[in-house]
């Protein structure tokens, strides 16, 4: 029986050559999604610990269209609990691109910066 085996071998070189390939191919794979799978478990978390305590406050037209006024910023602000808050001004780079795709523009008000380091001059 084990010399049926070792001659089928021998005998379909090619065959063989490509069954071993195959098993390590797939091997390969599953190790490559456990890692991704991992990864992507960790950025989860890691965004979910970043902002689990932020709540997003929109204006009545929606994500895209206009923006807090200064007056909706203070009732916010009046809120029970609410430590921070400030407009967000989020437009598109490329203006023949609109909606999700393309590159993003945000700004925070320069009276309130997020990153009080940087100055404009």
């Amino acid at each position: 029986m084990f010399d049926l085996i070792i001659r089928n071998i021998m005998n379909r070189k090619v065959r063989s050559a490509l069954t071993v390939c195959g098993i390590a191919l797939g091997i390969f794979a599953v190790i490559v999604m456990g890692a991704m799978s991992e990864n992507f478990h960790q950025t989860f978390e890691r965004s979910m610990s970043v902002t689990s305590d932020k709540i997003r406050v929109f204006a009545e037209s929606g994500v895209f269209g206009g923006g807090l006024t200064d007056d909706k910023v203070s009732d916010v602000l009046r809120v029970a609990g609410v430590k921070d808050a400030y407009g967000l001004l989020m437009t598109t780079f490329d203006e023949d691109k609109m909606g999700m795709t393309g590159k993003q523009i945000l700004g925070v008000p320069l009276k309130n910066p997020v990153l009080p380091f940087l100055r404009l001059s």
